[in-house]
């Protein structure tokens, strides 16, 4: 899913560098209700891909994703470097949240 929605900002960069940002971004979209959908039904979709596994860290976890892969949107000079940062990134979170005890604290 993920890897997914970084390919959308790939493309998006590539198509309309100019409108790129706008395009992502709620804050600056000129539909930011239909870009706050499009993020909360992603994150509610990763969440549950996430629950059987770590039912007590299913949000946390899915929110840390999102953040972390809205952040290699913002710089898509490299997109391959991006793309192996998206795994590598992922395997790295879902690794923490997986080894995490439900009851442990931050």
């Amino acid at each position: 899913m993920l890897t997914v929605k970084l390919e959308v900002a790939i493309k998006l960069w590539r198509d309309s560098p100019a409108h790129a940002y706008e395009l992502l971004a709620a804050a600056s979209a000129h539909t930011p209700d239909l870009v706050t959908d499009y993020t909360d039904h992603l994150a509610r979709l990763v969440t549950a891909a996430l629950a059987e596994a770590v039912p007590d860290t299913a949000q946390q976890a899915a929110d840390v994703l999102l953040t972390f892969t809205r952040g290699l949107e913002d710089d898509l000079r490299d997109v391959e470097a991006a793309r192996r940062d998206l795994r590598t990134g992922v395997q790295m979170i879902t690794r923490g949240a997986l080894s995490r005890p439900a009851s442990a604290t931050a």
